[in-house]
């Protein structure tokens, strides 16, 4: 079998065309055969993108809440799962991140007390702030544009930080960013990958800077807090799913200890893969490993920068062709490979071996 699939397969003709009635048990081996080609996202070895979780404990959940199909619009539709959702996170259970980040300025600019400079920054008023060599926005920079922004009569309502870039792993210093937002801003952090590290026991520490934030994005949970479960005035979507069940469920039957210890389990795998690359010739670390992501290249000595950014982009492609292992690339100074060890399956023997695969 093939490790992430026929990606280049295409599915027999004719077959996305409904036509007449057939067997349950044909169409279902017809579905079989369309998902056999996919990269399978559920591998130990994937590395790239940010599924949702490998374990059945997650699909089972997802079986439940389509089979119960309750609408989620507040207190008077679902009662029970509305508190579930105010009691464990006082927020609103979202699809993605995209959709976190239109809502976050939707409610800023809705919001006239607070928020009445906010229309000066709709459509092409947008500033991108510049971030480090390791890829952590640039205060200073930050400070600047917010000072030039005002100087020519534009007053910024919102500030987006990120809390583990899904890219490498990078935390904004949400202290310092709140700092500036603190008179007249909305800080809102993006923690939709990095947030879960306030479930870890080594990272508690450092994620205890999401609480200078506004408002934060944890997965797919977007952390608006209200007293009543009234959640159709807080999103987009009028008609919802009970998505706050699927946290709950997971976390019911993990419980908080083996749920820190898995968490933490993933956040530690990347680190011996840093200390043997650190020690091979040829290649090199780009960031440092934060949050389970690592980001490194080979860089053979005597080839350009364009040459070698060829070359890392072809031993992905390789990789991947060969069912090695899913090593996407991604571009932070330069093309690097990305390792990001979501796969709570994965043992440091996993990790060595792919040290072994790769050199």
């Amino acid at each position: 079998m093939q490790v992430f699939g026929h990606l280049r397969a295409v599915s027999p003709p004719g077959i996305g065309i409904p036509g007449p009635a057939r067997p349950i048990l044909q169409v279902i081996e017809e579905a079989y055969s369309i998902f056999d080609h996919w990269m399978r996202l559920n591998h130990l070895l994937l590395f790239s993108f940010i599924p949702s979780s490998a374990l059945q404990l997650s699909w089972l959940i997802h079986v439940l809440v389509s089979a119960f199909n309750t609408h989620v619009r507040s207190d008077r539709t679902a009662s029970s799962p509305c508190g579930i959702g105010i009691e464990l996170t006082r927020g609103i259970f979202v699809s993605g991140g995209s959709l976190t980040s239109i809502i976050v300025a939707r409610n800023a600019i809705l919001a006239p007390n607070d928020y009445p400079r906010a229309l000066i920054y709709i459509g092409d008023q947008i500033r991108k702030v510049p971030s480090d060599d390791s890829c952590r926005m640039r205060v200073r920079a930050l400070r600047k544009q917010t000072q030039d922004g005002k100087a020519k009569g534009l007053f910024p309502f919102l500030i987006v930080g990120t809390f583990g870039c899904t890219g490498s792993g990078a935390i904004d210093p949400c202290k310092e960013l709140s700092d500036i937002t603190k008179e007249e801003n909305w800080l809102y952090v993006d923690g939709a990958y990095g947030a879960s590290a306030a479930l870890s026991h080594s990272q508690h520490q450092t994620a205890s800077e999401l609480g200078y934030a506004d408002s934060v994005a944890w997965d797919e949970h977007e952390w608006l807090t209200r007293d009543k479960a009234e959640f159709w005035g807080l999103g987009l979507e009028l008609t919802r799913p009970a998505r706050t069940m699927s946290l709950w469920f997971t976390l019911r039957v993990l419980g908080t200890v083996r749920t820190r210890k898995m968490t933490d389990h993933r956040i530690n795998l990347v680190e011996p893969l840093q200390r043997q690359l650190e020690v091979l010739p040829d290649w090199e670390i780009l960031t440092l490993a934060s949050l389970a992501i690592l980001n490194f290249r080979y860089e053979p000595v005597g080839r350009s920068d364009e040459k070698v950014d060829l070359v890392n982009l072809e031993l992905s492609r390789r990789f991947i062709e060969r069912n090695i292992a899913a090593i996407m690339t991604v571009e932070t100074r330069r093309v690097a490979l990305r390792v990001r060890c979501i796969n709570t399956r994965l043992r440091v023997e996993d990790m060595v071996n792919l040290i072994r695969t790769l050199t």
